[in-house]
């Protein structure tokens, strides 16, 4: 498969016992023995649109804001929980400004954005937010985004960013972010999980050669792709390796019950009956705890 490269070692944990699995010709995952991470690698592709224009409109969007306005909710209420008075929070690749709408509706201020998109952040500064582009993760592109952002930033969410980073960058990125922020008091980061009963499905369905459920947890074909699945044990391992530790966690479901048919594309099941098995799915992996995505707070 062009573009994939031979894995020696996790990117996380740093063990050698990892399991190679690939998904026609467009996809390949490493998997780690030791802590279930997942590095996936593929062909990027030739698209040179901003990732915001990648996303498909009407119902799929629909359906991805309403879902993460309700985990957005969910994690300000935690947030509250953990900092009563929490203030001053930097939203890094806050993408079409879902997280940060709820923040403002809910009160918390000052907020500043910051991304890789033009898109992104020309939404973002619509909205009346406070914006500076961050092309990567990185020592002199974090000082320049961080230098026009009006205040020291106490809290910083990475919702939905982590899995889109280079495997090889990925920890060395999220230590510069930490260093750039001597005034944090509280991370939080939202990412997926290998475990999740979506991801689990999907991997059951490619062994029946139906490839298109877990290209789409992929993302294969847009760019960024998803280049990383977690677990619990790699997200908490990357964690404390910027000396950081776990002061709260929170699982959440990445699709609505009523909009399951729009979420996972292809579905071939009418309204009702989707909804249905929206309502059962949910159910099911509430109850097993196979939940799709994991929210961690972490402090000093």
């Amino acid at each position: 498969m062009n573009g994939a490269t031979e894995r020696a070692r996790c990117v996380v944990c740093g063990a050698d016992a990892l399991a190679a699995r690939r998904s026609g010709s467009a996809l390949q995952v490493w998997r780690c023995r030791g802590c279930g991470h997942r590095v996936a690698e593929f062909e990027r592709p030739a698209s040179g649109l901003d990732y915001h224009e990648q996303y498909e409109g009407g119902a799929f969007l629909e359906a991805l804001a309403r879902i993460r306005t309700r985990q957005a909710g969910r994690i300000v209420d935690r947030l509250r929980e953990l900092v009563p008075d929490a203030s001053n929070l930097l939203d890094v690749g806050a993408g079409r400004g879902f997280f940060l709408k709820v923040c403002r509706d809910r009160g918390l201020a000052p907020l500043a954005a910051v991304d890789a998109s033009p898109v992104a952040l020309d939404l973002l500064a619509q909205c009346g937010h406070e914006v500076a582009a961050l092309p990567e993760l990185a020592p002199d592109a974090l000082a320049a985004a961080l230098g026009r952002v009006s205040f020291a930033p106490r809290i910083a969410t990475l919702l939905d960013v982590v899995e889109h980073l280079a495997p090889e960058r990925t920890r060395d990125g999220l230590v510069a972010l930490r260093r750039a922020l001597p005034s944090l008091e509280l991370l939080v980061v939202k990412v997926p999980v290998g475990e999740g009963l979506l991801h689990q499905a999907a991997l059951g369905l490619d062994r029946l050669g139906l490839r298109r459920p877990l290209h789409q947890l992929y993302q294969v074909g847009t760019w960024p792709p998803h280049r990383h699945y977690f677990s619990r044990v790699s997200l908490r391992r990357l964690i404390a390796d910027l000396g950081l530790r776990v002061v709260a966690e929170q699982p959440e479901l990445e699709f609505e019950p009523e909009t399951l048919g729009s979420r996972v594309r292809g579905l071939p099941l009418p309204g009702p009956l989707a909804t249905l098995a929206g309502h059962g799915v949910a159910h099911l992996a509430t109850a097993l705890g196979r939940h799709d995505s994991l929210v961690v707070f972490a402090a000093p």
